[in-house]
């Protein structure tokens, strides 16, 4: 869990949560904004009545026919807020929070954001009767990196690679954990994409973002994890300028197996 999730977590005083829950013990299952069954962390063979409610690039990996995708939403929390407007639930001040929060951050400050995203929070903060400043306020007082992810940024750093493809900067580099917040450094520091990969025995996790210029000239990630991880038995899936797959191999193998893949994207273009 993330320590901005922990923190918004807190708010919500009469609310259990379950890190480890016994699945056998619950009806139904709702499972929100995850792309790929493995994501979830837990055997699939443990799933049993669920719903899946997502943005991200349909897959075919979820064995439900309850599942709901809508890949025009820049955020999961604008669906959750329809079909929530739909049952005339009430927006409470901590319901507003913790969907304005999850726009914000699944939108990248906005960066990403649609129209529609701009409409829907605004509809929030006036339902919930927040101000725009106590949403950025609450990330920006929580987004402050521990030492183990600092350290662990460093040591991306130290083991970046980069080459310049068709006129585009493309990064890699290898960690233990926090690959996603490694992307947007690498992002920040002047690469057009990054992929950043995580290994764990033999699993492996690699995340890859792409700057809005690409995202405009029609780079989509999620698409683009989708079909690698077709093609190398692994999970792969996410937004247009953001992206991941899980599976099993050797992250070094599969970092390169990137680099090729987007090669051909990219001379496409």
């Amino acid at each position: 869990m993330s320590m901005i999730t922990s923190v918004l977590l807190s708010r919500f005083k009469n609310i259990d949560i379950l890190t480890e829950p016994d699945l056998d013990k619950f009806k139904t299952i709702v499972i929100l904004d995850t792309s790929t069954p493995s994501q979830l962390g837990i055997p699939r063979q443990k799933l049993h009545d669920y719903i899946v409610i997502d943005h991200h690039v349909s897959t075919n990996n979820w064995e439900t026919e309850l599942y709901y995708c809508n890949e025009t939403k820049t955020s999961c929390a604008e669906i959750i807020f329809e079909l929530l407007e739909i049952l005339d639930f009430s927006i409470t001040s901590e319901v507003a929070l913790a969907l304005s929060a999850a726009i914000l951050t699944d939108s990248g400050h906005f960066k990403f954001a649609s129209k529609d995203t701009l409409i829907t929070f605004t509809r929030i903060l006036e339902l919930g009767n927040l101000d725009p400043g106590e949403v950025f306020e609450a990330l920006e007082n929580n987004e402050k990196l521990d030492n183990s992810q600092r350290i662990a940024h460093l040591k991306g750093a130290q083991r970046l690679k980069f080459e310049q493809l068709y006129g585009f900067l493309v990064a890699s580099s290898t960690l233990s954990s926090y690959e996603a917040s490694m992307c947007k450094n690498l992002i920040s520091l002047g690469a057009d994409i990054a992929f950043v990969g995580a290994q764990r025995e033999e699993q492996v996790r690699v995340s890859g973002r792409a700057n809005r210029n690409l995202v405009k000239r029609g780079i989509h990630l999620g698409e683009f994890f989708r079909d690698l991880g077709t093609e190398l038995a692994c999970e792969g899936g996410g937004h247009d300028g953001a992206g991941g797959m899980n599976g099993v191999g050797d992250v070094e193998l599969i970092l390169n197996a990137c680099m090729g893949k987007i090669s051909q994207v990219l001379k496409n273009m």
